[in-house]
């Protein structure tokens, strides 16, 4: 799966390790997306699990133009996906089992609702 950088690598190796019990979908996708409304985005990971959209973005920056189009992603991400989670790449150490908690606890909602 090609990746824009090292910072991407880490957190696919984390999804990859998370959803290992999970069938989940892991997309990287290499061209925009569209909304209904003709806006463009493109998340930088997105899980499919039991026919919901999970986005992750990968805050591997911190320069306002960066956050900027980051916080453009994360709105567009409230009408497009079931949840979005960000995760700073560059904080990973300080961040890193809130992030693999966060993720962990919503895939197992998700997996006790479809079995319901």
């Amino acid at each position: 799966m090609p990746v824009e950088s090292n910072y991407e690598r880490t957190i696919l190796k984390i999804l990859f390790s998370a959803c290992s019990r999970y069938n989940i979908i892991i997309e990287k996708p290499l061209f925009d997306l569209i909304t209904e409304d003709k806006k463009k985005y493109r998340p930088d990971f997105i899980l499919t699990f039991n026919k919901k959209k999970i986005f992750i973005e990968v805050l591997g920056s911190s320069s306002t133009d960066y956050l900027t189009h980051k916080h453009y992603i994360s709105q567009i991400a409230k009408s497009e996906c079931y949840r979005y989670i960000s995760v700073k790449a560059y904080e990973l150490q300080s961040c890193y089992h809130s992030f693999v908690a966060e993720l962990k606890e919503l895939l197992e909602q998700l997996n006790k609702k479809s079995r319901m």
